[in-house]
């Protein structure tokens, strides 16, 4: 056996030497084949890949042991190779003892970051702020960490601080930028690098979405350019390609990393291979854990991939459903790999109060709010979403619901509320003459009122909007004014949309009117615009929140005012109205809480509210308080008992429909058989209301009924023994919501501890 021998060794990376005096590889072997397969560079034997992790490396020995075994040939590891690999065990440790001793700001680290300024001072045009500087020095020293600083504190900036260190040619150690984000970041990536760098360097780009793109500029002289712009879309179609880019003198960013979304999904799997590529990785957002601590399982195992189950050990299921203790270790493990900047630190100054612009409906429109109640009463999505038509723009009630008709149509990862919710809708003569009489709402006349002012008195401003058609008949209305409009929406093609935004900051427009899918992230239009209308708007936090982070972000100057409105139709008094003010109050509250959560340093879920299940729960309530409102007159009439008893019967249904929200809401949260229990629990209500409708019928006509005391008797029997029913489906879930301190309490009583 000695006279065949294969040494596994490193420096400088993984090497292979051959000691055989008769024998030749078996490039058939089973194990053989992994190694080419997984771990070469080329078909060349033993020209392993760059920056191999101590996991990878142990996979080789184990292949490298099976073959030799089985071919009867010596096989030994040097120390070297041992020595990398214990050292890479204890590295995860030491990274994060580093990422604390920077982010407390220790003595230690002065000197380096005072060269680190020094050096990234050379390198650019516009010095970063303090606060950047500090994270740019983290990032670069840390290699492989996340930015979660919030929106508007510029972390665009502080990678480009991080790359002007480590590109520079005292470190040397990179000499590109590939960015994975959202389509409509890639403006912000250009613009950032020519404000940071000026002309001390050369912006050289690949922006897959440019005119000018062509695939085959991913193979030639790539050596030339250095910035790389990804969706996170392409990634699939452009993994081979960005697998030959990205090498060990690449900074790999991923840009609103929460867009990658569901765990174990192809495009998640292809991004968490490509970033082992390469040492210096960095994931951005400022929404890191926007909906359940699970989101924290892709940008970890992009970080730390091959520390992540001995280091972190949490698993996905943890994730899920942590308790308050495992919350607490994963922020006390997460706190040295991540960096927040929070609004505070920053030094903006603060907005101004929302102004609400209430509009009341005329007599038209309060006729047409009315018809809708009635037309869509059964089917709550889509009479959100036609409420909100109403409002603003009638005529929309004409079309049908489609994905189109969204600003936001044509984006990476459209996400609309009830998308396949479709409704192709049905009008008599005459209800096609009421919306044909409005013509433009009274609150779409009174945000054109107020965009007229804020130009007359030179504030150029944003108008936020939902619908296509909806912008379109803004820009319309001021065009005719003699206003410069802009408008920026999905089916914009990128170029023609960055050279629109670009004008608009230089001030060629009045006025701006996009929507917050298409513009509210990543793009900074505060050094124009300080004023914002809302005429439309949903459920949708981040939306609203990124939206508002446009105009209110790092760099305005101190005492710089922002003021943000916000326009409600309401109906007349003791009348039904549109959801406009439900709405805007829903997301005030929730914005509150999200507030608070990302000016935290530690992590948290940001908000958890199904917006689907929140739309159903407002516009159920609207419908429930109403519909009380117009029955309990039935009542009027008859014996004081007979009235008492079906005063007392409608209130009884009431509470039932309320229950429903809240059984409907704890299914969602805390059972393992959604589906099924929401399937069932829709059936009974479904039998109830036909129950319910019966019964109102009824008593409107008793005299038109055949037997009507009897079936009242009747109804009212079962809509008493239904309530009976849900309170204890309520009772049962609550208890399951109390199912760790049962155990805890029993395991404590049996443990007989005084707990006084």
């Amino acid at each position: 056996m000695g006279d065949n021998l294969l040494i596994l060794d490193f420096d400088d990376g993984l090497k292979v030497e051959e000691k055989f005096s008769s024998y030749k590889i078996n490039s058939t072997n089973r194990s053989i084949k992994k190694i080419r397969q997984k771990y070469l560079n080329s078909e060349n034997l033993w020209d392993f890949k760059k920056n191999l992790s101590y996991v990878e490396i142990e996979d080789i020995i184990q292949h490298l042991r099976r073959y030799s075994d089985r071919e009867g040939i010596e096989f030994q590891i040097s120390a070297s190779v041992i020595s990398f690999i214990q050292y890479s065990k204890f590295e995860i440790e030491e990274i994060a003892k580093r990422g604390l001793k920077i982010k407390e700001n220790k003595d230690s680290y002065f000197d380096e970051f005072q060269q680190f300024v020094k050096i990234v001072n050379e390198q650019v045009s516009r010095p970063l702020y303090e606060i950047q500087n500090r994270v740019s020095f983290y990032q670069a020293i840390m290699n492989r960490v996340a930015n979660f600083s919030v929106p508007g504190a510029g972390k665009t900036s502080m990678v480009y601080g991080t790359y002007a260190y480590l590109s520079s040619e005292s470190i040397n150690k990179v000499d590109k930028i590939v960015v994975i984000g959202p389509k409509n970041s890639f403006l912000s990536w250009k613009e950032e690098f020519k404000n940071v760098f000026g002309n001390k360097r050369e912006l050289m780009v690949i922006d897959i979405h440019n005119s000018d793109f062509r695939r085959e500029m991913l193979y030639k002289n790539v050596q030339h350019y250095n910035l790389f712009l990804f969706n996170y879309e392409a990634i699939v179609s452009y993994r081979y390609e960005l697998e030959k880019i990205i090498d060990d003198r690449t900074m790999l960013v991923f840009d609103e990393v929460h867009k990658i979304k569901r765990v174990n999904s192809e495009r998640s799997l292809i991004a968490i291979e490509l970033a082992q590529l390469t040492n210096f990785r960095y994931v951005l957002t400022g929404t890191p854990i926007p909906n359940s601590y699970s989101d924290i399982w892709n940008f970890l195992n992009i970080l730390y991939k091959d520390e992540y189950r001995k280091y972190f050990s949490i698993s996905l299921p943890m994730l899920n459903n942590p308790s308050e203790l495992l919350k607490e270790e994963i922020n006390n493990k997460l706190f040295p790999f991540f960096w927040r900047v929070t609004k505070h630190e920053l030094g903006v100054p603060p907005e101004n109060p929302d102004y609400i612009c209430d509009v009341i409906a005329n007599q038209n429109e309060q006729q047409l709010i009315n018809l809708l109640w009635r037309k869509y009463s059964r089917n709550p999505f889509q009479l959100y979403i036609r409420l909100i038509q109403l409002s603003s723009n009638p005529s929309l009630l004409k079309n049908s619901l489609t994905e189109e008709m969204y600003a936001g149509y044509g984006e990476d990862s459209l996400e609309i509320d009830f998308l396949p919710l479709q409704d192709s809708p049905s009008y008599s003569d005459s209800e096609l003459s009421l919306i044909d009489a409005i013509g433009e709402s009274s609150k779409f006349l009174s945000c054109m009122r107020l965009s007229v002012n804020l130009i007359k008195e030179n504030r150029i401003h944003i108008i936020w909007c939902l619908f296509v058609d909806t912008i379109f008949k803004v820009q319309n209305h001021l065009n005719e004014l003699g206003y410069k409009v802009a408008v920026v929406y999905g089916g914009i093609e990128s170029e023609e949309r960055e050279r629109i935004i670009l004008d608009f900051q230089k001030g060629i427009y009045d006025v701006l009117v996009t929507n917050p899918h298409t513009l509210a992230e990543s793009v900074s239009l505060h050094m124009i615009s300080h004023d914002a209308i809302y005429l439309e708007y949903s459920f949708n936090l981040t939306h609203m929140l990124q939206s508002r982070d446009r105009i209110h972000r790092l760099g305005l100057n101190k005492g710089q005012e922002t003021n943000y409105y916000y326009f409600c139709l309401n109906g007349q008094p003791e009348s039904r109205s549109t959801i406009d003010k439900k709405i805007y109050n829903k997301l005030n509250e929730k914005k509150e809480i999200m507030l608070k959560a990302i000016e935290r340093t530690s992590l948290s879920v940001e908000y958890t509210i199904d917006e689907k299940a929140e739309i159903l729960q407002i516009m159920q309530e609207d419908h429930f308080e109403q519909k009380y409102t117009d029955r309990k007159d039935m009542f009027e009439e008859g014996s004081e008992t007979s009235e008492l008893a079906r005063a007392n019967i409608i209130k009884t249904i009431q509470e039932i429909e309320r229950q429903n929200i809240v059984i409907l809401e704890k299914i969602q949260k805390f059972s393992d058989r959604r589906e099924e229990l929401i399937t069932s629990q829709e059936i009974y209500i479904k039998r109830f209301s036909d129950v319910v409708d019966g019964y109102y019928k009824i008593i409107e006509n008793p005299n038109l009924v055949e037997n009507s005391e009897q079936r009242l008797e009747d109804a009212e029997t079962i809509i008493v023994n239904f309530y009976d029913q849900q309170i204890a489906i309520l009772k049962m879930l609550n208890n399951n919501e109390l199912r760790e301190f049962d155990i805890s309490l029993k395991l404590l009583k049996e443990d007989n501890i005084d707990l006084l």
